[in-house]
């Protein structure tokens, strides 16, 4: 059994421990801010009696007998001070993305190779299958689409950023992805709709291989999340992530009485799923087994890393240093 303390007992949290629960995993230790309450709440739901746990930062530390492992899902302008603290005990810790806001403040964290980050997309079936679909591949363009929602202009971090928090929040997951699949991007140049805040941004990086990407941020578009790969006549496409489907070629479609015009379509070959596994949100089993694995003391080849969040952070932040100078 592995002893599990969380920190930050909200919804993602809930979808953390239903995944964990089938890798031996008991929750010993929650902790929230000290004005709520949500830590007895979670516990009540687990069938935790308050006896039966501690709910302080403090005695987790002093006390490391008491606990095997960390989960940290709080909101993101704490986890940096919860992670800071916890990861020199050299405990396995899963923690939630982005862990910060800047690529800068997780410097001094690299080398700590027990911080596992919460990129479950990463781990998809379908994302393993366009990984190594790539790995043969040269002169490829790669397309990305992120349309990130955002309702106020007070959701953007502060005006030099460009970008809202959801970018950091929600669509690193993208950011880490095109690390993962492609390698590092080189960002060589963009364009943006504003210098303070951009509902849309278009940025050109080179990749490994004789290759290169195209990457929208649209801000509120009607639009999915996707990742596209072409290939002379192949088309390789996530979109939504979840769904990965294999083109090649296209079909002519003359014009008829319902539709007056010559048409083309792609011609679908194939299409995966993501599934979810054991009824866990998607990626998140397959995330709770690697971290698993962490704490037998073994590392999986996709391990999302600290190192892997602060290329991620440096990515965007690179996209916006170029937006700057235009």
């Amino acid at each position: 059994m592995v002893k599990l303390a969380v920190i930050g007992p909200g919804k993602i949290a809930e979808h953390h421990i239903q995944a964990l629960k089938f890798f031996d995993f008991n929750v010993v230790g929650c902790i929230s801010r000290k004005d709520s309450s949500s830590n007895i709440q979670f516990m009540k739901n687990l069938g935790k009696d308050e006896s039966e746990y501690f709910t302080d930062i403090e005695y987790m530390i002093n006390n490391p007998q008491d606990w095997d492992a960390a989960l940290i899902s709080c909101p993101t302008s704490n986890q940096l001070e919860y992670l800071s603290r916890l990861a020199p005990t050299n405990k396995p810790i899963l923690i939630e993305k982005p862990v910060s806001f800047l690529s800068s403040d997780l410097e001094n964290l690299r080398g700590y190779k027990n911080i596992m980050v919460g990129f479950n997309r990463r781990h998809y079936s379908n994302i393993s299958q366009i990984k190594s679909f790539m790995q043969t591949k040269t002169n490829v363009f790669v397309k990305v689409v992120i349309p990130e929602s955002s309702v106020y202009k007070n959701e953007y971090i502060n005006s030099s950023n460009n970008f809202p928090a959801g970018v950091y929040e929600n669509s690193i997951h993208i950011f880490d992805l095109i690390n993962y699949i492609f390698g590092d991007v080189e960002w060589v140049s963009a364009l943006t709709s504003s210098k303070e805040y951009s509902y849309f941004t278009s940025a050109e990086g080179a990749i490994a291989n004789n290759s290169h990407m195209s990457l929208d941020v649209l801000i509120n578009a009607p639009e999915n999340f996707s990742i596209s790969v072409y290939l002379k006549d192949e088309k390789v496409e996530l979109k939504p992530i979840e769904i990965l489907s294999f083109y090649k070629g296209f079909e002519v479609i003359e014009p008829s009485s319902v539709l007056p015009l010559r048409s083309y379509n792609p011609c679908l070959k194939s299409q995966l799923f993501e599934e979810t596994q054991m009824n866990c949100k998607p990626g998140f089993y397959e995330q709770a087994r690697v971290f698993a694995s962490l704490c037998k003391g073994k590392k999986d080849l996709n391990f999302p890393s600290i190192e892997d969040a602060r290329k991620a952070l440096s990515s965007i932040e690179s996209i916006v240093n170029i937006m700057r100078t235009i």
